[in-house]
């Protein structure tokens, strides 16, 4: 066949519905196998048969990462100024504090990096779990080929201990069993046949398709290779680690709101403090009282009225809602 007939191997067939001869035929291919030509043809068309690697984030940017958080930030302003208020006249340095707080962050850092590195290794670790080599038939003949360079339409043969180098429909079996414990979680061999199941078949049911990096514990057999590279469902389980997005867990997300309720918070305190300290040195220095001086009362208000207002926004539900009358 030509490369660019292929594709039905590209859209949604239920490939485990289609008798063995019919999923060679829709494949344009043979049981003997695929010549070189055409196996070069379709590796031209189809691409290399691996999982591509992501854009991986270097460890420095995940620790980082660890740390930008407004409650981080805030736990960091309070050492600072644990450190800075040794700059005032006859004050010490508050080094028991900051170092406690800057040891916590540290270890909260340091936990956060070594789950989200993981996280990151994850898809590493899905190609790793892939064969270098794979053996397929070539005019007849059995060959070993890069695993890279299997395309649909190649007729993997499958021994124990071989991986399968991709999802493939088999077309005869012996006494085959397959561990796919990377895909289902089941920890004991998985019996399999050249046999068609129904359409609604489960993926862990599906005792006629075996799949990319799961490897043959017994028996041996021979296949037809459908899907490849990143279409696999090696490939799919990759594409979901790369695209699901990074949403903070409800206790993440109350911890933020908790501390940046504590930020306003403390920032309206400072207003208050501030103000009070303020007045009493303009009293003190000028001897006003608020009785003859209202502008005083004024400024004691506003600075009230403001931190309130901070207060407010740093809980919403503080603040009142309204309905409209078309609802």
């Amino acid at each position: 066949m030509s490369a660019s007939s292929g594709d039905d191997v590209d859209g949604d067939v239920d490939w485990h519905t289609l008798s063995a001869e019919e999923a060679v035929e829709r494949l344009e291919t043979d049981v003997a196998g695929l010549d070189t030509d055409e196996a070069r043809d379709r590796l031209d068309a189809y691409g290399p048969n691996e999982i591509t690697a992501s854009n991986e984030l270097s460890p420095f940017r995940i620790l980082l990462a660890q740390f930008q958080d407004f409650l981080i930030y805030l736990l960091l302003l309070t050492a600072a100024l644990s450190l800075g208020i040794g700059l005032l006249p006859g004050y010490d340095p508050d080094y028991a504090d900051a170092t406690l707080i800057l040891l916590i962050l540290l270890a909260n850092g340091v936990f956060g990096f070594v789950q989200d590195y993981q996280a990151e290794k994850s898809i590493a670790a899905l190609r790793e779990l892939s064969s270098p080599e794979a053996t397929v038939l070539r005019e007849c003949d059995p060959t070993v080929v890069d695993a890279t360079a299997v395309v649909p339409g190649d007729i993997p043969v499958l021994e124990a201990g071989d991986s399968v180098p991709a999802d493939a429909r088999l077309v005869e079996t012996t006494e085959l069993r397959m561990d796919e414990s990377v895909l289902t979680g089941e920890s004991t061999g998985v019996a399999k046949s050249a046999e068609s199941v129904a359409a609604e078949t489960p993926l862990a049911e599906r005792a006629d398709m075996v799949y990319m990096n799961t490897p043959a514990v017994e028996g041996r057999a021979r296949a037809v290779a459908v899907r490849t590279g990143m279409d696999t469902e090696v490939g799919s389980i990759a594409t979901q680690i790369r695209s699901a997005p990074d949403e903070p867990t409800p206790f993440q997300a109350e911890v933020d709101r908790l501390g940046k309720r504590i930020g306003y918070g403390i920032v309206a305190l400072i207003l208050v403090v501030v103000e009070v300290v303020c007045i009493e040195v303009i009293q003190s220095r000028y001897e006003l009282s608020l009785h003859s001086n209202p502008w005083l009362v004024g400024a004691i208000a506003t600075t009230m009225a403001m931190a309130m207002v901070i207060w407010a926004v740093s809980e919403p539900t503080m603040l009142p809602t309204t309905r409209s009358p078309a609802l």
